[in-house]
């Protein structure tokens, strides 16, 4: 099938253009030579080899030019990923070497392994259970891997992804440093130890509603396969996958183009998990009826992967689940947010709010600056302006200390804009931001089913480039105004009806 490249590589561009705007040609970085390999002791466990897929995944839609080498040792895995390869590569096609080729050659080289090469343009990653790990510096890795866990899998390949887009753009070291030996847990959303956490349950039992098949909705998917689900699982979403998505949805390859996004994902999760019943909704969650006899089920569960807030105001309004799970991104921004009904913490109406259309105050509540440094255009950004803002908004405008004032409002302002607002195809969004975000979403639904107590209250935020040890927790309880607040008993009634009717499969 014919793919309009530049179309496909559009959003990642993008992204790139607000992390260098004073960058000339950024397409050129796409045409870089990069080098997916890894080690046989890593390659042979599990998660390694969930995550050198990931991380195949992820690269094809980073360069145009990709080079795999796998040792003799990994053979069955270099058979399966040059299928996989063939089956979503794009615009060019993947290189697979079967001698060692000279990583000086490339400008960027992703290892799933533990070996550092601080001389090299040289990332290595690995996971253990709970646990991702990646090193761009002189400090190796931990090599244990023996705990399995997709979530570490797939956290550990995006940021490696991270690693790769640092080194092609290049990113200044003051906006965003590379990691040395980063460890950081999506159990306990903490870095720097080398604690795996809790190992996976034999069984997890669900009722689940999926709202958003894109960049987000494809992360929670392809982790969903690799865990011991039970139980029903509905997807909606009313688009189908276009070009633009080529480049940020991690399972999609050319032939799920003008294809339903539900239906594909329902598709992918039917073939994995056979113990669970899944259904593709191709409409608008506005449309649905759920509870009536010839509707959806209520689900105890709902895990968002929305670009808007007006849906997010739907999933709220209309449900009142038990917990709503939602992940959420900006160019380069990933975000989980849990919003339980039985406790004091805000829900989607309380956190998300309705885009305004006063200019003054959307771009306060886009970039977090006072109204006053907001009248200085021409000044800098500084780390005063950082302890300042917001505590939601710290994370981010970290990331703009040294920038124009007036550059970093205009970013502030796009990242929040919803896609009635621009042109879905060119809006800023990169693939490993969206699967951190899945990753996060996920694990808290597994915490949420085994009954374990969330790290969230409601929302757990951090910049991709400068990594989760600048991450940000933010408590928010419900708001006095909210109609969470205001019409408590009656949406108490309403959960209570459903938990008598509700049937688990």
């Amino acid at each position: 099938m014919s793919v309009d490249v530049d179309l496909a590589f559009s959003r990642l561009v993008k992204t790139a253009a607000t992390t260098r705007p004073e960058a000339g040609d950024l397409h050129r970085f796409i045409q870089a030579q990069v080098l997916l390999t890894g080690e046989p002791e890593v390659l042979l466990t599990r998660n390694g080899a969930a995550s050198f897929q990931h991380a195949l995944r992820l690269l094809v839609r980073t360069t145009l030019n990709l080079t795999v080498f796998l040792p003799a040792e990994a053979a069955e895995l270099a058979a399966t990923s040059t299928a996989l390869a063939r089956h979503i590569e794009f615009g060019s096609t993947v290189r697979f070497v079967t001698t060692p080729p000279n990583p000086q050659a490339f400008a960027a080289v992703l290892n799933v392994g533990s070996s550092a090469r601080p001389d090299l343009p040289w990332t290595s990653v690995n996971s253990n259970g709970w646990l991702a790990r990646v090193t761009s510096g002189p400090t190796p890795l931990d090599n244990t891997c023996d705990q399995w866990n997709p979530v570490g899998a797939l956290a550990a390949a995006s940021l490696g992804a991270a690693e790769v887009f640092k080194r092609l753009l290049p990113v200044k070291p003051d906006r965003a440093a590379m990691f040395d030996n980063l460890t950081f847990s999506l159990d306990s959303l903490e870095t720097g130890g080398n604690d795996p956490g809790p190992p996976l349950p034999s069984e997890l039992h669900v009722s689940l509603l999926l709202t958003g098949a894109g960049a987000i909705g494809n992360g929670i998917a392809a982790l969903l396969a690799d865990l011991p689900l039970h139980g029903r699982i509905d997807i909606v979403d009313r688009q189908t996958y276009g070009d633009e998505n080529l480049g940020t949805c991690l399972l999609l390859g050319p032939d799920g183009l003008g294809k339903a996004k539900a239906g594909e994902l329902a598709g992918f999760l039917r073939s994995r998990l056979p113990s669970s019943p899944v259904y593709a909704h191709e409409a608008r969650l506005e449309d649905l009826s759920f509870g009536s006899q010839d509707g959806l089920p209520i689900h105890r569960v709902v895990l968002n992967g929305l670009d808007n807030v007006e849906a997010r105001h739907s999933v709220q309004q209309q449900l009142w689940p038990d917990v709503v799970i939602d992940g959420a991104i900006g160019p380069l921004m990933c975000q989980v947010s849990c919003h339980p009904a039985d406790e004091d913490v805000a829900c989607l109406l309380c956190l998300f709010e309705l885009p305004v259309r006063d200019a003054a105050t959307q771009q306060v509540r886009a970039t977090g600056l006072a109204p006053l440094r907001l009248a200085q255009p021409d000044d800098l950004v500084t780390d005063a302006d950082v302890h300042a803002a917001p505590e939601h908004q710290r994370a981010w405008l970290a990331g703009q200390v040294g920038r124009p004032i007036c550059s970093v409002v205009a970013e502030g302002v796009m990242r929040t804009l919803t896609d009635d607002q621009q042109r879905e195809g060119f809006a800023p969004s990169v693939p490993f931001v969206a699967c951190l975000s899945a990753c996060m979403v996920v694990a808290e639904l597994v915490r949420h089913v085994e009954g374990r107590p969330s790290p969230l209250a409601p929302r757990y935020q951090f910049d991709v480039l400068r990594g989760p040890a600048f991450g940000v927790t933010v408590d928010l309880a419900r708001g006095q105004r909210c109609t969470c607040t205001e019409r408590r008993a009656t949406i108490q009634q309403f959960r209570a009806l459903v938990a008598r009717t509700l049937v688990v499969t």
